[in-house]
Order: structure tokens, then C-alpha cells, then sequence
């Protein structure tokens, strides 16, 4: 993937949203991102409080007060 490449798919998704980078669960691996073969799946934090299906939990590397608004989560398939 090039970087145009990314900005152009980025261009298309909500601009105020926060962008994740999932690799496994436990980050011990990473693979190249290639936009015709990257999932992603987009959400709001504000309305998933209190929600059993909150990503919330399963991020670490962000303060609970960071986690507001609308996010974009990029994953490898």
C-alpha cells in the first residue's frame, strides 16, 4: 500500500473520527496493510458506554477520557 493510497481511503471515512491499528490481540504481530484486503469496522465510543460490546476495555494504550466520539479501526486479513 502506498501512502495516496491510504489517504484516499482515509478521505472517504468520518474526518473527526480516531484512528486504530489492530494487529493480534496481543500485538505480537504485524502485517502490511493493503487497502483491497483491510477490514475495518467504524463506531462511536459515546455510544457504546456502558455497553457490553464497548471496545473501551480492549484498549490500552488510551486514556478512558481520550475514548469520545467516532473511531475507525484498521485490521490485516
Amino acid at each position: 500500500m502506498k501512502v495516496k493510497e491510504l489517504i484516499d481511503f482515509l478521505k472517504k471515512q468520518n474526518q473527526d473520527a480516531t484512528v486504530l491499528l489492530s494487529s493480534d490481540e496481543e500485538g505480537n504481530e504485524f502485517s502490511p496493510v493493503d487497502i483491497e484486503h483491510c477490514g475495518y469496522a467504524s463506531g462511536n465510543f459515546d455510544d457504546e458506554k456502558g455497553s457490553p460490546l464497548s471496545i473501551t476495555n480492549s484498549i490500552y494504550s488510551m486514556n478512558e477520557d481520550e475514548q469520545k466520539g467516532p473511531y475507525i479501526i484498521l485490521y490485516p486479513r
